[in-house]
C-alpha cells in the first residue's frame, strides 16, 4: 500500500470514529492537491477519495481535465474576480469568498451561466493585513447584502 492510500485510510478511520461521537453524520474529507502531481491524485482516487481542493485556479483547471470526470473540486484559495467565469463551471464549492464585490461577481456570473454555486465566506479573524477575508465586524454588517444575492442557496 502506498503512502497516500495509507494516510487516507488513517484519516477516514478517524472521521468515522469522530462521527460516532457527534450529531454530525455528514462529514466530507476534501483532499488538498497543492503541489501534488497527477499520479498522487490518482492514487487517492484509486483509494476512494472523490473530493479535492486546490488553492490556485490555474492549477485546478490544468489538473481537472486529466482526471476522472466524477471527481468533485473545491477552490480553497483566494479567488480574483477576473477568474470567476473560468472557475465556476469547474468547482462544487468556493471556500474563499472574502469580500462583497467578489460575492456579487460570483452571483452575477453564476446567473449568466445558470449555476448555483456553494460558497463559504472567508473571515480574517486575526486581522492580518497580509491575509484575505472579511473583517469580523464587517461580515455581520454585510450579511444582509450577501443574503440578498439571487444565486445564494442556504445550506444551513
Amino acid at each position: 500500500m502506498r503512502f497516500i492510500c495509507k494516510n487516507l485510510e488513517i484519516v477516514n478511520a478517524k472521521i468515522i470514529e469522530a462521527s460516532l461521537h457527534s450529531n454530525t453524520k455528514k462529514i466530507e474529507l476534501v483532499a488538498v492537491t497543492k503541489k501534488v502531481g497527477l499520479e498522487g491524485i490518482q492514487e487517492a482516487v484509486d483509494a476512494g477519495q472523490q473530493s479535492f481542493g486546490e488553492n490556485r485556479v490555474q492549477e485546478l483547471l490544468s489538473k481537472q481535465p486529466l482526471l476522472p470526470a466524477q471527481l468533485r473540486w473545491h477552490l480553497i484559495g483566494h479567488l480574483q474576480s477576473n477568474k470567476v467565469r473560468k472557475v465556476l463551471p469547474a468547482v462544487e464549492m468556493i471556500h474563499s469568498v472574502d469580500n462583497l464585490d467578489l460575492a456579487r461577481d460570483i452571483d452575477r456570473i453564476a446567473a449568466e451561466l445558470g449555476l448555483y454555486p456553494k460558497v463559504l465566506l472567508e473571515v480574517n479573524v486575526a486581522g492580518e493585513a497580509s491575509k484575505f477575508g472579511f473583517a469580523p465586524g464587517k461580515v455581520i454588517e454585510q450579511l444582509e447584502r450577501l443574503l440578498e444575492l439571487g444565486g445564494w442557496k442556504s445550506t444551513a
